[in-house]
């Protein structure tokens, strides 16, 4: 009996994890714990200077709150874009809030001044939400809350079981005309592989641009950032082409989305090499916002973003004309 059929995950408020049989449900809960574990190496980052060793129950629940915050974004079937990219913080805040409850019942049992005191809790959960948005860390987590998010559903969904299943995946309304993106669900393992390599080489691109606007304020630490590219470049890809835009307005918006968030990354990378260098005393991850936020702000008061924006635009559909040849390629293939 699968779990649709005993009820469980029947009606509306689970109803995309219809038809989910024992297999399929232990694989999303495995891929949701392990996204959960790391979760858990970025809270270690960010948690510790706040918490100290009491982050370490939060750490040791990050699998559990991985599984719950899977569940929670799962039934919400996001479709639209906007809706794909607001459940990714809502879920990022509920995820938060579910550390600092994790962290505040172990500092509520051990001994010590806050020992079964009930406000401990709140107190830690309160904090951990403040941090999370005065500190400007949504900025940052936020992306890699949508990635994290596409990257399970991915892992997790139910493949075609035939290669005429396959096929039938890429014919959709104006497909052919490359007048819609390509849907998420329709990327095959040939597909993901060209959207990978294509996305990439952009990053490669893009790194050149970021040495000359960005190396005369970053110095040395740019090279990090200049290294991470093709991966940022990949992320930035995936992100886009999931949101699924359709018409040219959306367009407009997911690029401008997509190079302020490929800009936080960028600030990511290079302010980490920061923090972990020799100069530097370890866990400030202020070092980490201070980079993202002076990246953040000369892509926007520098007004690079200005001539920035339409060659995001341009990046995504030379990457999107080029990476869906395959999928041409297949479909003549089996005529």
């Amino acid at each position: 009996m699968t779990f649709k059929e005993s009820g469980f995950f029947s009606g509306t408020t689970l109803a995309p994890l219809h038809g989910l049989s024992r297999r399929p449900l232990s694989r999303f809960v495995t891929v949701s714990a392990i996204s959960g574990g790391i979760w858990a190496v970025i809270a270690c980052f960010v948690a510790t200077p706040r918490f100290g060793l009491l982050s370490v129950a939060g750490l040791l629940a990050s699998p559990l709150i991985g599984i719950a915050v899977g569940l929670l974004y799962r039934p919400a079937d996001a479709k639209s874009p906007l809706a794909r990219v607001g459940m990714p913080l809502v879920t990022l805040y509920v995820a938060a809030a579910l550390f600092g409850t994790t962290v505040g019942i172990f500092a509520f049992l051990l001994p010590g001044p806050g020992r079964f005191q009930p406000e401990v809790v709140l107190v830690s959960v309160l904090m951990t939400l403040s941090f999370l948005t005065f500190k400007g860390l949504f900025v940052v987590l936020w992306p890699l809350s949508f990635l994290n998010h596409w990257l399970v559903d991915r892992l997790t969904s139910q493949r075609p079981t035939s290669r005429r299943q396959t096929d039938k995946t890429f014919e959709t309304p104006d497909s052919s005309s490359g007048a819609t993106l390509a849907p998420r669900y329709a990327l095959d393992g040939r597909l993901l592989r060209r959207v990978v390599m294509v996305s990439a080489m952009s990053g490669c691109i893009w790194a050149g641009i970021a040495y000359f606007l960005a190396s005369p304020w970053m110095g040395t630490p740019i090279v990090s950032g200049l290294l991470a590219s093709p991966l940022i470049g990949i992320g930035v890809a995936l992100l886009y082409r999931s949101a699924n835009a359709k018409s040219p307005l959306s367009r407009m918006g997911m690029s401008l989305f997509t190079l302020y968030v490929a800009a936080a990354l960028f600030g990511t990378v290079v302010g980490t090499c920061v923090l972990m260098g020799p100069s530097h005393d370890h866990f400030q991850s202020d070092i980490v916002l201070d980079a993202v936020i002076v990246t953040l702000w000369g892509l926007t008061f520098k007004g690079l973003f200005v001539f920035l924006w339409p060659l995001s635009f341009l990046n995504h559909w030379l990457v999107e004309r080029f990476s869906d040849r395959s999928r041409h390629y297949a479909a003549a293939s089996t005529q």
